[in-house]
């Protein structure tokens, strides 16, 4: 048995023709309906990027307990279970958050991994004199990676050079010199189509973007649109957007070819899968973290295909209420290993219901409670004056920027033990603040009904469906053991 996982990085479900999107061109994703399932009712979890990617490792949310953070100590890593049952696990990946101290002890899980850079202002290529760079960046959000990133297009203009082609070329040299072996899991991931939406030429040209400007129409800030912002500037970002979606679909198709060449479709797993979207417009936000997790952020795509059920006649579209946290517990089945105790997600199989499973739980570390039924969201927003803190054993990375720039400390103290510390007490870090300071506490209580209004324009008042999702909250803060005073920051009795 074999596995090979391509986790994209922002994929919004809108932006592919699977769901509806007839503008975008990307036809690897449409072949995918020839063979996998087509989850519609699937579920980001701990948001965004490395708490996504600390839930593909563990199977369980994160964001009660803790920020962006490196893999813990005492977390179960799904590769590494999977390595520890003789499953050779190998990495590709051009995600630069890994070389983070906050993104740290990802890639050492796997027996072996590939690093290709240079993606959102990595900084690989060196470049003394920035100061016109500085000047043209000023005032933008994360100016020095901007900085960085305009450096680093100058080494990647052609097509092959770019971090994702080389990300998914060194998958498919892994799949050439490992087609024959058995028991093995490839996880290629591309920071792709993540902002800023660098694209070759040859897909900017299917969207009549014959002219590369830089950053100016492909890298959003994080806002509320600004009326200057509605028409030329959002049209650009779309469609930028679309030309690296168009890339993603292309070195996709590099893969299916391959899976094709090597007949892998008889006995290899193949997951496709993001972390979360992206807001391009819609409710006037650009961006992700800020504003609330809307579905266009929070319901994501996903495509399995299994091969215990490529003889099965069922319909290739689930309805199936999913998570991230399904993904690595659907590895480990895959290859026959046991769930660790603490891996709370459910093995995914061909597209059926999973057991016990009809509710969903979403969000970032100190913003909005979200959860789902699949036919209502309800966003809970934060009580204030309420403090909350962060549980880590190797949280001590937060505090250095902090210290280095003299600002007041934070207030660390030795916390208690959780049910997944196995054993071990966690520090407690104090008056850290929301994630990213996240303005979602200002939006209040948001509840939809998303058969009537699937764009969730019109929030609703409902006691009884309030209520209910209020019991389901309190139910997961106890199978999850949130720390005792989430209960008060969040307004569960």
């Amino acid at each position: 048995m074999k596995a090979i996982m391509v986790t994209f990085d922002s994929l919004n479900k809108r932006a592919l023709p699977n769901y509806g999107n007839k503008n975008v061109f990307a036809p690897a994703f449409e072949r995918l309906s020839k063979k996998c399932v087509r989850y519609d009712n699937c579920y980001a979890g701990s948001l965004p990027c490395i708490p996504a990617r600390r839930e593909l490792h563990t199977g369980r949310e994160n964001f009660l307990h803790s920020r962006w953070t490196a893999l813990e100590p005492y977390d179960d890593s799904m590769p590494e279970l999977l390595s520890h049952n003789g499953i050779y696990t190998h990495l590709t990946t051009d995600h630069l958050h890994y070389w983070e101290d906050d993104g740290f002890c990802y890639h050492s899980r796997y027996s072996s991994f590939q690093f290709s850079r240079g993606q959102e202002g990595d900084p690989v290529f060196g470049k003394v004199n920035t100061h016109e760079l500085s000047k043209r960046m000023a005032g933008r959000r994360v100016p020095h990676r901007r900085i960085q990133d305009a450096i680093n297009r100058e080494s990647m203009q052609e097509t092959k050079n770019f971090p994702q082609a080389i990300t998914f070329q060194n998958g498919l040299n892994f799949i050439d010199r490992n087609h024959g072996a058995d028991n093995w899991f490839l996880h290629i991931e591309t920071f792709d189509p993540h902002e800023p939406f660098s694209a070759p030429s040859e897909f900017r040209s299917l969207y009549d973007l014959d002219v590369k400007t830089g950053q100016e129409f492909d890298w959003p800030d994080y806002k509320k649109l600004a009326d200057n912002d509605i028409e030329k500037a959002l049209l650009r970002y779309q469609r930028e957007n679309m030309a690296l979606v168009s890339f993603c679909s292309y070195n996709l198709g590099r893969l299916l070819d391959v899976m094709d060449k090597y007949s892998l479709w008889e006995d290899t797993m193949l997951i496709i899968n993001t972390d979360h979207g992206f807001l391009l417009g819609e409710h006037d936000w650009l961006g992700k973290n800020t504003g609330p997790y809307y579905n266009e952020v929070a319901n994501i795509p996903l495509f399995i295909y299994d091969p215990r059920y490529k003889d099965s006649k069922n319909e290739k579209v689930s309805n199936a209420l999913a998570q991230t946290v399904d993904l690595p517990a659907t590895m480990l089945n895959f290859f026959g290993i046991d769930l660790p105790q603490n891996m709370l997600g459910q093995p995914l199989h061909n597209g059926e219901r999973i057991p016990n499973r009809d509710f969903a739980i979403w969000g970032i570390f100190g913003g909005q409670l979200n959860c789902t039924d699949g036919r209502y969201v309800y966003m809970k927003a934060p009580k204030e004056g309420v403090s909350f803190n962060c549980y880590s054993m190797s949280g001590l990375h937060f505090t250095r920027k902090r210290i280095q720039d003299g600002d007041e400390p934070y207030e660390i103290s030795m916390g208690r033990e959780f049910s997944f510390s196995k054993g071990y007490p966690l520090l407690r870090i104090g008056n850290m603040g929301n994630d990213f300071q996240t303005q979602q506490g200002n939006f209040g209580n948001l509840l939809f009904d998303l058969e009537n209004d699937p764009k969730q324009m019109h929030p609703i008042n409902n006691d009884s469906i309030i209520e209910k999702f209020n019991s389901q909250l309190l139910n997961k803060f106890i199978e999850l053991d949130a720390p005792e005073e989430l209960y008060g920051y969040y307004g569960l009795k």
